[in-house]
């Protein structure tokens, strides 16, 4: 299927969908240190350059600034936070912070002035513009007259006002994420400056595991990461089209390709037989919740499409994407994290001015084609006519039943012959009338900010599409939340909302949509003369035990008319909330607490008309009655099936860590957890066998219809029936990393979980991992021989993680049907336990080496990998002697090893048109 994107935009060498984005700040930088001030009258400079020797931060503002009166601090032991707001309220001066420099400006209502102040004219002022090579202005640019405190920031347009400079001045602009820019003043009065984007350094990327963020080169284990602006530049929708031929190692595939719907991930193949094979989900350092919410029943690519936690999560929204693919990364998350570890860090606010960011996209997807060179109309009546002629099928095609009934005196033989005549006119094309180009459409808006103690980022995202195949359509609506605040310089509280809304409506068909598209008769009509249904008679297998005109044939099928009447519609609910406290205490200790809520609700809503071929072939009073699946067209009543699902799922973590750097050479980072987690499942679903569809009323058949020596076979559970489950956890892992002089790095960790599910003598497993690395490039030999060489690591790991399968118990398990014997409820289906139930564990071999040079033009990468699952689930014959034919038990091996290789190769440095700034 091919996506065509609409260019909504143009800008130089790449094609972007609409957006518009209105100011954009740098990182959060929080100053720790403590600061002491006397008490006394003192100029803002002089205070200004007090604090620099103090802090490190660095103060600049223009010559009007210096002109506010004296003003008086108390500060014996303060923050840099609150005294920026002390100031900022007795000298009436705007402060912004912008990484480790503090732009101060004159309010815009006006500062209190020295009457020694003197009025800036036109001819005493510099005006500028800052952009980046695409034009686009860059807002928060620090600009500043070289060896001086006088500077200024851009604003949104990237527009700056600046005294004017002498002459021969040079400005200077910062602006993060850019390399730094000169000019010189000539006595100009305007001037441009363009930027260029800032190649950040391998080493230098951090990385999320979930549990801890830290640098690249103090990462152990294999892990690949895709930022939000590489999905931003994709224009793709889902988390699941983001990954999809990005990374060597993850497979994405799609289930049924409906609009809306996640594909299937899997990272190095695949490690169980029985249970799960999809990774870890982990969003903002907690755990998304698994397993099928809807109700019993209910259709497994609808539970796929609606309840999967990460199709939530609007790419828009994302910051980063890391993805932990062998033991050394994701053991920490132990018998979770054999399938792999995706980790999700959603965008979070940044200090400085609030903006707003609108993004927009559209796609138009085009339907299927028939490639085939198939026999049109009268291709096809002259093959069905010899093939008539020379073997008289009982049963055929429209020419076979014409001229069988010829030959049976039905209809003269010229009746036949014009008929068959008649329908070569015909040539349907019935891709084009199952499938259509379906319009898909995204809107995203961002609301974003905050200072120096509190950072917001809402967004609203909703996505329409429309699936290829009539009648299919998908919505979804999110809204996110993420709120931080610094209660004091210690002390820092999250507070994280996810809230999704999806709709799904699909029209629902016996036969497969597409295989008839493919394959039905061309000669076929979907109306006729009159506009009313036409049907088909040669598509389906009639029964050769019954001629065509038996009242027990249902003889009214057309495949649009299924897909309209029949109709399945699925509403989905999710609301998640994450509060995080994170405290500072002793030197270099953190504890943080972190909790996670997620409430889940679906309801899945089937309806057959009455009348249609669905509704004849499904029908329960036909099931029921043993009937061989055909029944009276008096009986075919349309049925309602509806079920329904909801899922509370908590998970609390504490986690204490330590960091510290000693000599400028020896980093420890270690750090203890604990976690537990909770879910319950209720499930509910019901049958009516009745349904009248245009007033919604449903109903049950009489029994008078039902033979009554049948009616000890009745399958009543079929009518309804209710679920529940619950799946306990608990968790203790600890982890420790020490790295020499960013050369050599050690790693360990440990994870024991313990689940409710296995009995106590393999209740908690053990898992563990360690690894170590050496970046080469680091040593002086490589540095002074190898220039061109950037980065050469080597690395090694080796650990177990493991899974299990919820479905497998340790005890027996029934399930009770509607029939009685003696007064007693008999089971309809018995499930044998395995008291003897362990953990599926994984050991993992990893081995790579990455490399790069000629500054950075060429990175290559080459990971091997050797994993070995055993105690694995399968499901083995037993003699049926022993009262069972078949018994799932912990003994498989299942090994997948090989080698990922992959490289990147720019060839093309873009800089600005002259490679210099431009002026005016």
């Amino acid at each position: 299927m091919n996506t065509h994107f609409l260019r909504w935009i143009r800008r130089p060498s790449r094609m972007l969908p609409l957006a518009l984005i209105v100011s954009s700040l740098g990182p959060v930088q929080i100053a720790h240190a403590q600061i002491k001030l006397a008490k006394e009258k003192k100029t803002l400079t002089e205070y200004f350059r007090e604090i620099e020797k103090q802090t490190g931060y660095i103060f600049l503002y223009d010559q009007s600034v210096s002109a506010v009166i004296k003003i008086s601090l108390d500060c014996s032991d303060c923050n840099i936070q609150q005294l920026i707001a002390e100031m900022a309220k007795k000298s009436d001066l705007e402060f912004k912070i912008s990484g480790k420099q503090i732009l101060v400006k004159k309010h815009k209502k006006g500062a209190v002035e020295s009457k020694q102040a003197i009025p800036m004219t036109k001819l005493d002022t510099l005006v500028g513009t800052v952009i980046d090579i695409h034009g686009t202005p860059i807002q928060g640019t620090t600009i500043q007259v070289k060896g001086t405190k006088i500077g200024t920031s851009s604003d949104r347009m990237g527009m700056f006002k600046l005294q004017k400079p002498v002459k021969g001045a040079v400005l200077v602009a910062h602006a993060i994420g850019y390399e730094p820019q000169e000019i010189e003043i000539d006595g100009q009065n305007t001037v441009a400056m363009r930027l260029l984007s800032k190649s950040i350094l391998v080493d230098e990327v951090v990385v999320s595991t979930g549990f801890q963020k830290r640098q690249r080169n103090k990462m152990i284990g294999n892990v690949s990461s895709i930022t939000g602006a590489d999905m931003e530049m994709a224009g793709v929708t889902s988390v699941d089209k983001a990954l999809r031929g990005k990374l060597t190692g993850v497979y994405v595939n799609a289930n049924s390709g409906r609009p809306g719907e996640t594909g299937k991930i899997m990272i190095r193949g695949n490690n169980t037989m029985t249970g799960n094979g999809e990774p870890l989900f982990v969003l903002d350092g907690m755990p998304l919740q698994t397993g099928d919410v809807a109700g019993i029943g209910s259709n497994n690519n609808i539970n796929s499409l609606l309840t999967n936690g990460v199709g939530n999560i609007p790419p828009e929204d994302i910051a980063s994407i890391d993805i932990l693919r062998d033991a050394t990364a994701a053991a920490i998350y132990g018998a979770r994290a054999a399938n792999g570890v995706i980790v999700i860090t959603t965008k979070r606010g940044q200090a400085g001015k609030d903006y707003i960011a609108y993004t927009g996209r559209a796609a138009l997807v085009a339907p299927p084609t028939n490639h085939f060179n198939f026999m049109n109309s009268e291709q096809k009546l002259n093959y069905e006519r010899n093939l008539y002629n020379d073997f008289h099928p009982a049963y055929g095609g429209r020419a076979n039943q014409l001229l069988l009934q010829a030959e049976n005196g039905t209809i003269s033989l010229e009746e036949a012959d014009r008929q068959i005549a008649e329908l070569g006119k015909t040539n349907t094309n019935w891709i084009d009338q199952l499938y259509r180009p379906a319009l898909q459409q995204t809107h995203n808006i961002t609301l974003s900010g905050g200072n120096t103690q509190t950072q917001y980022n809402v967004s609203l995202n909703h996505q329409d599409a429309q699936g290829t195949l009539i009648e299919n359509k998908f919505r979804m609506s999110n809204m996110n939340m993420k709120l931080s605040r610094n209660i004091q310089d210690k002390l820092l509280i999250d507070l994280n909302m996810y809230g999704t809304l999806k709709k799904n409506q699909e029209g629902v068909s016996n036969l497969d949509p597409f295989r008839y598209a493919v394959f039905a008769n061309p000669y076929e009509r979907p109306y006729d003369d009159q506009g009313n249904y036409a049907w088909d008679m040669t598509y389906r297998n009639l029964s050769t035990n019954l001629n065509n005109d038996n009242p027990l044939n249902y003889q009214t099928f057309n495949i649009i008319r299924e897909l309209r009447e029949n109709r399945m519609t699925t509403d989905y609910g999710n609301i998640r909330a994450t509060l995080g406290l994170e405290y500072k205490f002793l030197k270099n200790f953190r504890y943080r607490a972190n909790a996670a809520i997620d409430y889940t609700s679906v309801t899945t809503e089937d309806e057959s008309r009455a009348g249609t071929y669905r509704s004849f072939a499904e029908n329960w009073i036909a099931k029921a009655s043993n009937l061989d699946g055909t029944i009276l067209d008096k009986y075919n009543l349309g049925f309602f099936k509806e079920n329904s699902g909801k899922t509370i799922a908590y998970t609390v973590r504490n986690t204490v860590e330590y960091n510290q750097t000693f000599s400028n050479k020896h980093f420890i980072q270690a750090f203890v957890a604990n976690e537990i987690s909770d879910k319950i499942n209720k499930r509910f679903n019901h049958n009516n066998p009745i349904y009248l569809q245009d007033y919604r009323m449903t109903g049950y058949p009489s029994w008078d219809v039902i033979p009554k020596e049948v009616y000890n076979r009745l399958q009543l559970e079929t009518l309804g029936g209710t679920y529940f489950e619950e799946d306990r956890e608990v968790s203790f892992i600890s982890s420790l990393v020490y790295a020499y002089d960013n050369r050599y790095v050690v790693n360990a960790n440990f994870r024991s979980d313990g689940v409710d599910i296995i009995g106590s003598k393999n209740q908690f497993t053990p898992l563990w991992s360690a690894g170590l690395k050496w970046n080469a490039h680091e040593e002086d030999f490589i540095k002074n021989r190898f220039a061109w060489l950037n980065r050469f690591v080597v690395s090694a790991g080796y650990g177990y993680t493991g899974s299990i399968n919820r479905s497998i118990y340790p005890f027996h398990t029934y399930t009770l049907s509607a029939q009685m014997y003696g007064n007693v409820v008999t089971a309809s289906q018995f499930n044998f336990g395995n008291p003897v139930l362990k953990w599926e564990k994984k050991r993992d071999l990893d081995l790579g080496v990455q490399l790069s040079m000629l500054n950075s033009r060429l990175n290559m990468e080459a990971n091997y990998y050797d994993n070995k699952v055993t105690d694995l689930l399968d499901e083995i014959e037993l003699p049926i002697s022993v009262g069972r034919a078949s018994a799932k038990v912990n003994n498989g091996i299942l090994t997948n090893k090989g080698w990922e290789l992959s490289a990147r190769i720019e060839v093309v440095k873009i800089q600005t048109g002259s490679g210099k700034s431009e002026q005016t």
